[in-house]
């Protein structure tokens, strides 16, 4: 079953515990929001806040619309090499179809070391900000759940798939 809305991860969070949940959705996802200033997704309903937890701004959902648009890293490939490449090119992992974002956009790995994650534009030519910063094209910008990143006009926010679960879980109501 291909998942493309907020509301498949939510019911999947429901009725699964978090270790099951990252190994069902197996990769980081991508989960589309309006950038400031845009309509691009026409609602006022899809909103990310920033909670502080313990001096630190950590991104949280709240109301998000259940048809909020989510792009999922290919599990399988994930799983394999634990990095994708996105952009508008058929042989991508995370295909996004929007004229802003380049064939070959930028690729988002996992650091074997660490376990943390990072984007890189790849010489893109409408570029790729994160947090509102643009990402120097060929120099890794770290990434944590909840960060906003945009590639092009292409607006999202990234979340690992334990962050997801957990960001998620305040509205599954159990």
């Amino acid at each position: 079953m291909a998942l493309s809305h907020l509301q498949d991860y939510i019911r999947i969070a429901r009725l699964t515990r978090r270790d099951a949940f990252e190994m069902r959705i197996g990769g980081p996802v991508l989960i589309g929001h309006q950038p400031m200033g845009s309509s691009r997704f026409g609602s006022s309903s899809t909103r990310i806040r920033e909670t502080p937890s313990q001096g630190i701004p950590i991104p949280t959902v709240s109301r998000l619309s259940h048809q909020t648009p989510v792009e999922q890293f290919p599990a399988e490939r994930w799983r394999a090499r634990r990095k994708a490449r996105i952009g508008r090119q058929a042989d991508n992992e995370v295909i996004l179809l929007d004229d802003s974002v380049s064939w070959v956009h930028a690729e988002v790995w996992q650091d074997d070391e660490t376990g943390g994650y990072l984007v890189m534009d790849l010489g893109s030519a409408n570029g790729t900000l994160v947090n509102g910063a643009p990402a120097l094209a060929g120099a890794p910008t770290r990434l944590v759940d909840g960060t906003a990143i945009q590639f092009g006009d292409a607006a999202f926010r990234f979340y690992s798939p334990g962050g997801l679960y957990d960001a998620l879980k305040p509205l599954c109501g159990n």
